[in-house]
C-alpha cells in the first residue's frame, strides 16, 4: 500500500510544482488572509509529500523518530527566537494572520521545518554516498558528520534567499535588522545549528541502512520545489537578484544529484 502511494506521490508532486508555481504569480503577495491561506495549503501538501516519501525508505519508527527530532530542536529554536532572541541571532516576531501558534511559533512553520530538514538530509546522504561499512568509530562518526554538515548547508543556501523575500511579504518582522538584506547574520548560523543536530542525531541513532531505498525523486523535486518557489516568489517581487542568487546557490545540488543518478546506472 506504502510502495502505491509513494509512487503516485511523485506525480503528484510534479503536478503540485507546476500548479502551486502558476498559483504563486497570480496571488498577491500583500499579508492577506487569503495568501496566508494558500500559503499553508501549499506547505502543508508539500509537507504530506515528503513524509511519505521518509515513512517509504526511512520506514515507520524512524521516520516517526525523524519528524519527532525535528520538531522538538525546530520548535525549541524558534521558540527561544520569538520569545528571548536567541538562536537566530535577534528577536523577531511572526505575522498574526499565521496562526494557529504555540508560545508565538506558528504551526506550519515546525511543519516546514520537517519537511525542509529531511529533504536536505536525504540529498546529504546521496552527495556522501555512505559507505555503510566502517573499519571504525571514528570513521562512523565522521561520515555522520559529513552528512549533517552536507544536509545543513543545503538548507542555508534556501534560507540565505528565502528569509529576506519571507520578510518582504510581510510573513515575520525582525525587531532589528541586520546586514544581509535585512537579516541579522547570525540567523543563518542559526539554521545551520538547527539542521546540522537534527540529521547528526539522527544518523547517531538511526544511521542510514544498505537496505534502505534509494529512489531519488522525491528529495530531488523537493529541493526542485524549494528553488522554484523561491525564482518564483523573488520575480513576483520584482527581486530578480535574488532569483540569481537561488539559482547559484542551490542548482550544484541538484546537478551532484543527476551526476550521482547517472553515474550508478
Amino acid at each position: 500500500m506504502i510502495k502505491q502511494i509513494h509512487k503516485i506521490s511523485k506525480i503528484l508532486f510534479l503536478i503540485y510544482i507546476i500548479f502551486f508555481s502558476v498559483l504563486a504569480m497570480a496571488l498577491n503577495t500583500n499579508p492577506t488572509p487569503l495568501s496566508f491561506f494558500m500559503v499553508s495549503l501549499s506547505t502543508l501538501i508539500f509537507v504530506a509529500l515528503v513524509w511519505i516519501d521518509a515513512f517509504r525508505v526511512l520506514g515507520k519508527l524512524r521516520a516517526v523518530w525523524f519528524i519527532v527530532l525535528c520538531v522538538l530542536i525546530s520548535f525549541t529554536s524558534e521558540y527561544l527566537g520569538v520569545n528571548f532572541g536567541g538562536v537566530f541571532g535577534g528577536s523577531y516576531h511572526y505575522n498574526v494572520l499565521m496562526r494557529p501558534m504555540l508560545g508565538g511559533v506558528p504551526l506550519i512553520v515546525i511543519a516546514m521545518w520537517t519537511a525542509v530538514v529531511y529533504v536536505c538530509y536525504r540529498i546529504a546522504v546521496i552527495i556522501a554516498d555512505k559507505k555503510m561499512v566502517f573499519r571504525n568509530i571514528y570513521e562512523r562518526i565522521a561520515e555522520y558528520l559529513a552528512v549533517a554538515l552536507f544536509a545543513a548547508l543545503a538548507a542555508v543556501c534556501w534560507d540565505l534567499v528565502w528569509d529576506p523575500l519571507a520578510v518582504n511579504t510581510g510573513s515575520w518582522f525582525w525587531h532589528n535588522p541586520g546586514p544581509y538584506f535585512g537579516i541579522p547574520t547570525l540567523n543563518f548560523v542559526g539554521w545551520i545549528i538547527v539542521v546540522f543536530f537534527s540529521c547528526f542525531i539522527f544518523e547517531l541513532f538511526f544511521p542510514s541502512k544498505k537496505n534502505d531505498v534509494k529512489d531519488i525523486e522525491i528529495p530531488f523535486l523537493g529541493y526542485l520545489y524549494l528553488l522554484i518557489s523561491t525564482v518564483v516568489l523573488s520575480l513576483k517581487l520584482s527581486l530578480p537578484h535574488f532569483a540569481l542568487i537561488a539559482v547559484i546557490l542551490m542548482l550544484p545540488y541538484l546537478l551532484v544529484i543527476i551526476l550521482k543518478e547517472l553515474k550508478n546506472k
